[in-house]
């Protein structure tokens, strides 16, 4: 799925797929007006399944700059470890030489026959009973990342036994249906913000990502999936979280967690 990834994310691979590029378009925006997180998420799971050969087990990015509508990324991909299972990556994304994210992640190929989800799935309205979110940003949807992907918000009704129930639950479809692979799990997964702000009372969500984490579980083939949003702290102007992405048959596609700077500190 390298390549419709890679289409996905406009990324022009070469150099045996260690070197990539590609132009910062709308569709890689955040509503800030400022380079996406989940698109650098993305992309570098997608560098390093290319280097590689193999599919993203876990990948976290850091981000150190940003990036400006109409910028061009140069990705680097680092091998510095390819065993007989498991590959572990470097990423580097940079613009006119200055590094916009970094990335360190594994991929793997195949191992133990052992499949099995140890969270469940928290219960709440069907797809088709979820209502349509119109957010507010300020700002066009089309010239954001959210003009790819359909948003309905779900009425949680609760958890079962030993399990917490998420503070907010979104089904989510891509306009133009690709297979849930690592990149698009990774794209859509950067959303804990919006949570957080939603506990905080705060009217726009957002806020400046210093990471993005994934952790990859078994795959899918679903239209709709469920994204469990779980903000866990706030404290000195930063926001820390985690969502999980699930199937609707109840399988966890992955899990992701994020820290970032609010937009505004919360009132005190």
């Amino acid at each position: 799925m390298t390549a419709s990834d890679a289409e996905f994310l406009g990324l022009e691979l070469h150099d045996d797929g260690l070197a990539g590029s590609a132009v910062v378009t709308h569709r890689l925006m955040s509503p800030r007006g400022a380079f996406y997180g989940g698109a650098g998420l993305a992309f570098a799971c997608t560098m390093m399944e290319c280097a590689t050969e193999r599919s993203t087990v876990w990948c976290t990015v850091q981000f150190v700059n940003g990036a400006a509508l109409g910028d061009r990324l140069e990705l680097h991909t680092e091998v510095v470890a390819h065993g007989h299972r498991t590959s572990q990556a470097r990423v580097v994304a940079r613009h006119d030489g200055r590094e916009v994210f970094s990335a360190v992640g594994a991929t793997g190929s195949g191992g133990a026959p052992v499949s099995k989800s140890f969270a469940t799935m928290p219960t709440v309205s069907k797809v088709e009973q979820s209502a349509a979110i119109a957010w507010d940003f300020g700002i066009d949807p089309a010239m954001t990342h959210f003009a790819t992907t359909e948003l309905r918000e779900a009425v949680i009704k609760g958890a079962t036994e030993g399990t917490t129930a998420p503070s907010m639950a979104l089904w989510l479809r891509m306009h133009e249906r690709r297979p849930w692979s690592p990149t698009m799990l990774a794209f859509v997964a950067d959303i804990v913000p919006m949570s957080i702000h939603r506990v905080l009372g705060h009217r726009q969500p957002g806020g400046k990502s210093l990471d993005n984490s994934l952790r990859v579980g078994p795959p899918r083939e679903t239209d709709w999936i469920l994204l469990a949003l779980y903000p866990e702290t706030v404290h000195d102007g930063y926001g820390h979280g985690s969502v999980q992405l699930w199937a609707p048959d109840g399988t966890l596609l992955g899990m992701a967690s994020q820290s970032f700077a609010l937009r505004s500190a919360p009132p005190g």
